[in-house]
């Protein structure tokens, strides 16, 4: 068989269209990759969260978040504050310019799994879900890194529900 007509090179195409069409829905309100599940983290937590904090609920390193902050700040999507009880720890808040982000980004999840499973039943939806579990599961065994509390966290306050169409 040809690669073009393997399962990995329709994997590959999956993702990568996946990604450009994220990518410019994305572009089209103001974010990078990677800015909106910080977004939808900090928007559950109305006492806000410090870099530390942040950078452990999303696996990245805090240097990542501090760059990533500063542009979100720019841009009024989120707001530094000092800790009320720790002055020297600064807690990173959402605004309501952000809320207004985590909104849109929330239709546009809708309308991304409308475009992505146009034709399918929802047992057919229910079974390819199912099956994309099961090839994450068959990853993380053989990585040993697991689905991420801000992953996890991303997919169920981004009002996408059950069925997961990932970015």
């Amino acid at each position: 068989m040809k690669y073009e007509e393997s399962m990995m090179a329709s994997f590959g195409k999956v993702v990568r269209l996946h990604f450009i069409r994220t990518h410019a829905m994305m572009e089209k309100i103001g974010l990078y990759p990677g800015q909106h599940p910080l977004l939808f983290i900090l928007r559950e937590e109305p006492d806000g969260l410090s870099q530390k904090e942040i950078a452990a609920r999303m696996s990245v390193k805090p240097a990542t978040i501090a760059v990533m902050i500063q542009r979100m700040e720019k841009s009024g999507y989120v707001v530094r504050k000092h800790d009320e009880t720790d002055r020297r720890v600064s807690r990173v808040f959402i605004t309501d310019s952000g809320r207004k982000i985590v909104d849109q980004l929330a239709k546009d999840r809708i309308q991304l799994e409308e475009e992505c499973f146009q034709g399918f039943s929802e047992q057919e939806m229910a079974q390819f879900q199912a099956m994309l579990d099961r090839v994450a599961k068959n990853l993380q065994a053989v990585t040993g890194l697991e689905q991420t509390k801000a992953v996890r966290e991303h997919r169920i306050h981004s009002g996408r529900g059950g069925r997961k169409c990932h970015s």
